[in-house]
């Protein structure tokens, strides 16, 4: 019973109304099964760029300011920085709020960028948009982009600009 409880966003324990957030991965029979799929993308683009960048920088950046812990109805809310590599997956792949929520519902690369465990969905469009609305309203996208491009120089990627990577090779 916990653990389907869990699959739903919140942990059943012995202590009431704690929940857990929705971002927070549990290992599954889905990624056990799912295993040798998924270590054979580790060459992949996101699973390059994911090794290059310091996230935990950028959520301090996003969590100064950002402070939604819960949705409407009291739910946990969404990660700030998984909504924020969602919005990186819009523009380097040119993808509306509907078609990202499309492509990580489908895609394990797009899932594990963005850290969702695969027995969860893709947040809806309108929870994109919102965000994106409240990082805009905040003054905080532009400073996430450059602190996101500083960290790529490190690494010879020249910088992400207007939705198009700019000489991306990555150099261990």
């Amino acid at each position: 019973f916990a653990d389907l409880y869990y699959l739903r966003g919140v942990k059943a324990d012995n202590k009431v109304g704690e929940m857990k957030a929705r971002s927070e991965k549990k290992y599954t029979i889905v990624d056990a099964v799912l295993e040798e799929r998924v270590n054979a993308l580790d060459k992949s683009f996101l699973v390059q760029i994911d090794k290059c960048v310091d996230w935990q920088k950028l959520r301090t950046l996003i969590n100064k300011k950002y402070t939604k812990t819960q949705n409407a109805v009291g739910n946990p809310a969404y990660d700030s920085l998984m909504l924020f590599k969602i919005l990186l997956l819009e523009t380097w792949y040119n993808l509306s709020d509907y078609q990202v929520e499309e492509r990580i519902n489908d895609s394990i690369t797009f899932s594990r960028f963005i850290n969702l465990g695969f027995e969860h969905t893709a947040p809806d469009h309108s929870t994109i948009s919102r965000f994106r609305s409240a990082l805009t309203e905040l003054g905080l996208m532009d400073k996430l982009m450059r602190e996101l491009n500083k960290q790529f120089k490190k690494y010879n990627i020249d910088r992400v600009c207007e939705g198009v990577i700019v000489d991306a090779t990555i150099v261990d």
